[in-house]
């Protein structure tokens, strides 16, 4: 759709694709199932052709660190890029782990820290209220 033309003049039809199919599962990715997807596209004439980077799997945990990557200023395009050279059919946590990319989008930290410590709350309060009836008994 983008070569044909459907999303312009926004998306121009020769922009560079670095296609990420997200997955909710951890698939083992190896350089064998990369080359699977490779060829499945190749014969569907799916995300290949001129201008399209290799394709990236990303579990959901991984998109997310992607994401955090950019937020802490190092662009997504750049980590996509060397995916054609030295990270090409790795997985995509060797290479933002090396990159020293956050696990986390900021936000969803501040919700999880959030989240844990109500818990870790209402935890403390049963306790007492336990200790506290077992006192009385």
């Amino acid at each position: 759709m983008i070569r044909n033309g459907d999303f312009e003049p926004r998306l121009p039809r020769g922009t560079e694709l670095y296609p990420v199919l997200v997955t909710f599962d951890t698939l083992c990715e190896n350089p064998l199932l990369y080359r699977w997807i490779v060829d499945l596209c190749s014969t569907k004439g799916l995300l290949n052709g001129d201008g399209v980077r290799p394709v990236t799997l990303a579990n959901v945990a991984d998109y997310e660190a992607l994401l955090a990557c950019a937020v802490s200023g190092n662009p997504i395009t750049r980590l996509l890029k060397e995916r054609s050279g030295r990270w090409r059919n790795r997985r995509l946590d060797l290479q933002l782990f090396d990159a020293d990319c956050p696990r986390r989008l900021p936000e969803m930290e501040r919700i999880y820290s959030d989240c844990t410590g109500n818990m870790l709350e209402g935890f403390s309060a049963a306790l007492r209220a336990n200790a506290k009836q077992n006192a009385l008994d």
